[in-house]
């Protein structure tokens, strides 16, 4: 399975996408983020199903929590920024 990861400057944001994804059935984890995904130094992730993406941005959006970047893995190990 392919994840998309919601980029936050902080865990607390992390945390509360994670929660709002929760609320709608997108199951989703946070983590710290690996500094090739990092923009500004630390940074952590909320991670959920690429399948979903649609779906979870347009959430976090309407919650007033939008990432500060969304990532996905391309499967050999590299991280590609998405423009959603």
């Amino acid at each position: 399975m392919k994840y998309v990861y919601f980029i936050y400057g902080s865990i607390t944001s992390a945390q509360r996408a994670s929660q709002l994804l929760g609320t709608i059935g997108i199951a989703s984890g946070v983590s710290r983020a690996p500094k090739e995904m990092s923009i500004d130094g630390c940074a952590h992730v909320a991670r959920a199903a690429e399948t979903r993406l649609t779906e979870a941005i347009g959430l976090l959006r309407q919650q007033r929590l939008p990432p500060k970047s969304v990532v996905t893995g391309n499967g050999d190990g590299r991280y590609v920024r998405l423009e959603v």
